[in-house]
């Protein structure tokens, strides 16, 4: 990997790094073990114009930018994103001020949100794209699934296809819901905690705008559990949570959408988990099936 030009870009000398995934398409180094220096999609860089709003709002703080005062750095046909490395403790569940703050945070991205359209991300995870032609997403989703898994169980397909069905993808009602900046995966390994109460997000790769919902139901499925693990949701802390925004009907009819969002399976986790082997693979599908099923019990 040439690494040397790259942190030429970013006029910083290197001295040492390490690896800390197997993706090999996409690397996460940790470089000088101060700064995260990783590989980004192509497609993530028509979002510079969100990164910019958040990092002048002080929401991202540990952008590193490149000597030409640029968040993405081309070279060898590849855009990299460095960001300073983060120390904090993880989200806890078991501590409520943590769930208060995470959720106070939420409110920061409609704040901050330009007027501008969900951006083109992944084959299959572009929300708007699900509402304007569900049954074509669906079926890209299962080609996905085969081309990077192989063929599919029959009882794994016939189980997300009972549950595509259950479910409307109404054009009109995405018009009718509100759009916020979105982190795509707001969820608590990706929530840093400093200073006791001051939080700092982690992992941007899916910036994007979105319904202002999908933030906020993905992150409950995640937040409002007992512990880290199953998904079990705590019905009282998952009804507080959700109470404490002002939504029209539309939105929050479309909660169960916006779980069946959360957990398909998408592109960009499919070819991490090839790279990581058939057995991975496997885990990621069932993994995702089985906390779709069991989080959407809970969104009626």
């Amino acid at each position: 990997m040439k690494l040397l030009p790259v942190m030429d870009l970013y006029q910083i000398k290197l001295q040492k790094y390490r690896s800390l995934n197997d993706n090999i398409t996409y690397p996460v180094l940790l470089v000088n073990e101060k700064y995260i220096l990783k590989r980004v999609p192509s497609e993530i860089v028509v979002n510079e114009v969100l990164f910019s709003n958040l990092v002048e709002r002080k929401l991202i703080r540990n952008i590193v930018l490149n000597k030409y005062e640029r968040i993405f750095t081309y070279y060898d046909s590849c855009f990299w994103l460095m960001t300073t490395y983060i120390e904090g403790k993880e989200f806890q569940h078991s501590i409520s001020s943590h769930l208060n703050i995470a959720k106070d945070y939420i409110g920061k991205f409609r704040e901050s949100t330009p007027d501008i359209g969900e951006m083109e991300f992944h084959d299959n995870y572009n929300i708007k794209k699900w509402y304007q032609d569900s049954d074509e997403m669906m079926s890209k989703t299962f080609q996905l699934i085969q081309h990077y898994y192989g063929e599919l169980e029959v009882e794994y397909s016939k189980r997300v296809t009972e549950i595509y069905h259950q479910i409307e993808f109404n054009g009109d009602s995405y018009a009718k819901m509100c759009k916020s900046i979105s982190h795509g995966e707001y969820q608590n390994t990706n929530i840093l905690f400093y200073n006791s109460n001051q939080i700092e997000l982690i992992d941007w790769d899916s910036l994007s705008i979105r319904p202002r919902i999908f933030d906020l139901v993905s992150s409950a499925c995640y937040l409002c559990r007992a512990e880290r693990g199953d998904f079990i949701l705590e019905e009282e802390k998952l009804k507080t949570y959700l109470d404490q925004e002002k939504l029209c009907s539309v939105e929050i009819k479309n909660f169960r959408n916006m779980v069946f969002l959360t957990f398909i399976p998408r592109e960009d986790k499919l070819e991490k988990f090839y790279l990581a082997g058939h057995n991975q693979s496997k885990w990621y599908l069932e993994w995702t099936l089985e906390a779709m099923e069991k989080s959407l019990k809970y969104f009626k």
